[in-house]
């Protein structure tokens, strides 16, 4: 239950993580996992995923049914309104050309399909092939008729009667037939229209054995046609729907399928959440791990800094003590020596570049405590 996300562009020799948290945390928790450079792995936000992707469906099959450019319902309705009158006239193979046309068009609606003018499509479709002598063809358009009009769709009395229990007998054919599942993913069925209507359920909905049209209307219009068969399960996601929280479902073993169809094709191998970075492309082997953010040169820093306050320190002495002895010596009967000047001198410059230095190396210290990085620790 996922949807389909963008590629990203990765250099040739970087892999993506996908997380939740520390982006720092998450790649150098990546580049210990799989032995590489840190500036090789590439952290991944779900937002970088998700924006301008499709909704994703796993489960069922997925069929590739848009052949056409974009169409609306009234195109559709044009295309069925003369497909009739070509039937009235017993012209079938035109108002069979006129059928498919409009049926077609269906799977590339631009637009919320109206159900009642699918199931008229297709039960047009279905007469005209009896017409023709296809009655396994037939019963598979009414299939679909019925798919939009469950409780039977709509028959034109101008159509012979004898197609009206064919219609009837795979109406309840459908309608008898152990149901498939469709679960939906964080943010229940808002904006969702599954066979042209409105979805009842908010998480979990039920769908007939055969062919569904699955729109997804916020934002725009994304239309998807997939066929399910009896007992199975369809997992759906809207890519909108889904907020940076839900990465930290990887650890969740009923997700992971999810996240691996998801990821596939993007560069992304790897998830990281919780502390735990996941393989993705290893079978969702996991690699636990107790990280934290240190400042950077953690080493060094407590070592510069407490050497420049020493040095500081001792320099202070220097200058004061210099500063001393001179006044004593200008004091003094005999004013200043040669030797006590030079005493006071010595001082005085050792002192200077005693404070020179531990100024140096207080601001070394500080400068490593700026930017972070991050300690991995494996923990077993």
């Amino acid at each position: 239950m996922w949807f389909a996300l963008l590629s990203l562009a990765f250099a040739a020799d970087s892999v993506g993580v996908l997380y939740a948290g520390d982006p720092v945390i998450a790649a150098e928790a990546a580049a210990a996992v799989t032995d590489r450079e840190r500036t090789s792995v590439v952290p991944v936000r779900l937002v970088d995923l998700r924006d301008g992707a499709g909704p994703r469906v796993i489960g069922g099959a997925l069929v590739p049914a848009c052949m056409g450019p974009p169409v609306n319902n009234n195109t559709i309705r044009e295309q069925v309104s003369r497909g009739e009158a070509l039937y009235n006239a017993a012209e079938f193979d035109r108002g069979l050309a006129e059928a498919r046309a409009a049926t077609g068009g269906l799977w590339c609606l631009s637009e919320a399909a109206e159900a009642s003018l699918a199931a008229r499509a297709f039960v047009l479709l279905g007469v005209l092939q009896l017409e023709l002598k296809n009655e396994a063809a037939a019963r598979e358009s009414f299939a679909v008729a019925a798919q939009f009009q469950p409780s039977g769709p709509a028959f034109d009395g101008r159509f012979r009667s004898s197609h009206r229990a064919v219609l009837d007998s795979v109406t309840a054919e459908v309608s008898s037939a152990p149901p498939a599942r469709m679960r939906i993913g964080p943010g229940g069925s808002a904006g969702l229209w599954i066979d042209g209507r409105a979805p009842s359920g908010a998480d979990e909905l039920t769908l007939s054995r055969g062919r569904h049209l699955v729109q997804l209307l916020q934002p725009g219009v994304v239309s998807l046609v997939i066929e399910v068969g009896s007992g199975e399960v369809v997992d759906l996601v809207r890519p909108s729907s889904l907020t940076e929280g839900h990465v930290r479902l990887a650890a969740d073993a009923a997700w992971q399928p999810w996240f691996s169809s998801a990821l596939a094709g993007t560069g992304v191998e790897l998830v990281w959440t919780e502390n735990t970075l996941w393989k993705v492309a290893e079978g969702w082997t996991s690699e636990s791990y107790a990280l934290k953010r240190v400042p950077s040169g953690a080493r060094w820093a407590g070592a510069l800094t407490g050497a420049g306050a020493t040095a500081t320190a001792i320099g202070g002495f220097g200058l004061v003590g210099g500063a001393i002895l001179s006044k004593n010596n200008l004091n003094s009967p005999d004013g200043e020596t040669r030797e006590a000047e030079a005493r006071r001198l010595a001082r005085f410059g050792a002192g200077e570049m005693l404070m020179r230095v531990g100024g140096v190396s207080l601001g070394l210290g500080g400068a490593l405590l700026i930017p972070g990085v991050v300690l991995v620790v494996k923990t077993w």
